[in-house]
């Protein structure tokens, strides 16, 4: 087991020199567990922020990309649009509060091809096999990090670029 200063120091030198981070992760769609999201997420992107290297006209961002929920319904059977209303009050807004970031949702077509638990940056892709539920525990607590293989996917990028050709669900445009 890694201790945190070591596991940040690792991610840190993954996505220290991005502007934007990209989080892949099919779950997110099923509006479950959302809490255990947002502390994996949260985890990751204020060590990118703490750490990473600055521009004088430096403009930072981080984007959710999930596929729709089961059968285009999220939690409880709810449509499309309230599942991604729900995502957004519940994970992408409070993050954004808290973190200071621009955080945007996309939501694509229910594919085969969406599989990914991915964190992408500057052209490159980190593979997450548990995805981005990173810590044990419920609610607030972070009872310890779950075990989840991080690494670098050097095949990942084409995989990634599938993902970006799905069609887009929400936001709608």
């Amino acid at each position: 087991m890694y201790t945190d200063d070591e596991r940040g120091a690792m991610i840190l030198g993954a996505v220290k020199y991005a502007t934007c981070l990209v989080v892949y992760d099919r779950m997110i769609g099923e509006c479950s567990r959302l809490s255990h999201f947002y502390r994996g997420i949260e985890y990751i992107v204020q060590i990118w922020l703490d750490g990473r290297v600055r521009c004088s006209d430096d403009h930072c961002e981080v984007q959710i990309v999930t596929r729709a929920g089961s059968g285009s319904a999220g939690i409880s059977g709810q449509g499309l649009e309230q599942t991604c209303a729900e995502i957004e009050t519940r994970l992408c807004r409070p993050l954004e509060k808290k973190l200071g970031v621009s955080i945007s949702l996309q939501v694509k077509k229910q594919s085969e091809k969406f599989h990914a638990r991915h964190l992408g940056c500057r052209g490159r892709a980190f593979q997450f096999d548990r995805g981005f539920d990173l810590f044990l525990g419920t609610g607030s607590q972070r009872d310890g990090v779950a075990r989840n293989f991080v690494r670098p996917d050097l095949a990942g990028e084409p995989h990634l670029d599938e993902i970006r050709r799905i069609k887009t669900l929400y936001p709608v445009s």
